[in-house]
């Protein structure tokens, strides 16, 4: 009799309590439909970033063909780097040709993810079976997952609403713009429509396909991809768990993470000047088509950021110290090195000319828009380019 009053009295307790509960949550809605269309569109930011990315590393598997000695995490990385350079380009093209409409991106990603399904696949079996993921002691495992801990927060980050004021101002500006006269243009008095504009052009990719939260996780992965080379990178030249430390110190600067969650440009800038850097010391060490491949990623480079203009310097001397006892081949090389980032960058420039009647608009040579004065205010101490 006993047990069945306290199996009474805890079922009352257990309804009072259900009772209250709901009661609150009447008021109080856990979720509403605004709340499930928010995540809903996160997920589809999300969804069409990947496809972006996913597109990316397959075009550039493709593109890179087969490079001897490469272990498959930098495969990956390298890949995914030039491949989205790529279809930056494509989205150019189509801007000029005045084709950007959904359908169109949606046509071309399913079209090319077939076409470049089998690289794709390679690319993605032979980053998982890396090396770099057997861990040989615990402080690798500790770095390792810290370097996820701080990417999922970015990823997190980089799926709310943007609020970053470039971001607002002139990264997802020009996007929306170009996809609501699906074409690329200047018709906007806005200086930034002229800067290099290879993340803005992915941008504008992942929003055709699924609106401007798709944004924010390309740049995101770029992020990754940073990461993941210093993790190559340390493993090739230094073992150890040098890569992973080094993976870890990228992301331990709150700088890093906040960029990865913001739809800016400044991780690919660091992707690929890192790259170039890394393939020019392979260059160095096989030859082969690594000073090419330096170029490229120089003039990606380039492409994404006018302050990417001293990376090609940096590069130059290099070069010339790594061939210092051969100077005949270093100016031959150094002089391929930069035609072919110059090459690499020169559709943005053409495109600036075209648009606007000066190749680096807002600066040097003025514009539509643009006159003395502007110049003067933009370039005063602690703005601009001063």
């Amino acid at each position: 009799m006993k047990n069945k009053k306290s199996v009474a009295a805890s079922l009352l307790f257990l309804i009072w309590i259900f009772v209250v509960v709901a009661f609150y949550y009447v008021a109080h809605k856990p979720f509403t439909v605004s709340t499930l269309l928010a995540v809903g569109r996160a997920l589809a930011g999300l969804g069409g970033a990947t496809l972006v990315m996913a597109l990316g590393t397959g075009l550039g598997r493709r593109l890179l063909g087969y490079l001897p000695g490469v272990g498959g995490l930098e495969v990956f990385v390298l890949s995914a780097a030039v491949g989205l350079g790529a279809l930056a380009l494509v989205t150019l093209a189509l801007g000029l040709l005045g084709w950007l409409r959904p359908w169109v991106f949606w046509a071309l990603t399913l079209t090319g993810l077939f076409v470049c399904r089998g690289p794709l696949g390679k690319a993605l079996l032979v980053a998982l079976g890396d090396p770099a993921w057997h861990f040989h002691s615990r402080l690798e495992r500790i770095l390792a997952a810290y370097c996820a801990l701080m990417l999922i927060v970015a990823l997190l980050w980089a799926l709310t609403p943007p609020t970053a004021w470039d971001g607002l101002v002139y990264h997802l500006t020009g996007p929306k713009l170009y996809l609501a006269t699906a074409r690329i243009s200047h018709s906007l008095d806005l200086p930034y429509l002229g800067f290099p504009q290879l993340m803005e052009s992915l941008f504008t990719w992942g929003m055709g396909l699924a609106g401007e939260r798709a944004a924010a996780p390309v740049h995101w992965f770029y992020g990754l991809l940073v990461a993941l080379a210093l993790v190559a990178a340390g493993r090739r030249w230094l073992d150890g768990a040098a890569g992973w430390l080094a993976a870890a110190v990228y992301l331990s600067a709150s700088t890093i993470v906040l960029l990865a969650g913001w739809p800016y440009v400044d991780l690919a800038l660091s992707l690929y000047s890192t790259l170039a850097f890394l393939a020019l010391l392979r260059w160095t060490e096989a030859g082969g088509k690594w000073l090419v491949l330096s170029g490229v990623l120089a003039g990606l480079a380039l492409s994404t950021k006018y302050t990417a203009a001293p990376l090609l310097p940096a590069l130059a001397l290099a070069l010339l110290i790594a061939q210092v006892h051969n100077w005949q081949f270093a100016i031959r090389n150094l002089l391929l090195l930069c035609i072919i980032a110059l090459t690499i960058w020169s559709p943005w420039l053409i495109k600036n000319f075209l648009l606007t009647g000066n190749p680096t608009y807002p600066f040097f040579f003025g514009g539509a828009y643009w006159d003395g004065w502007r110049a003067w205010w933009y370039d005063r101490p602690g703005t601009g380019l001063a």
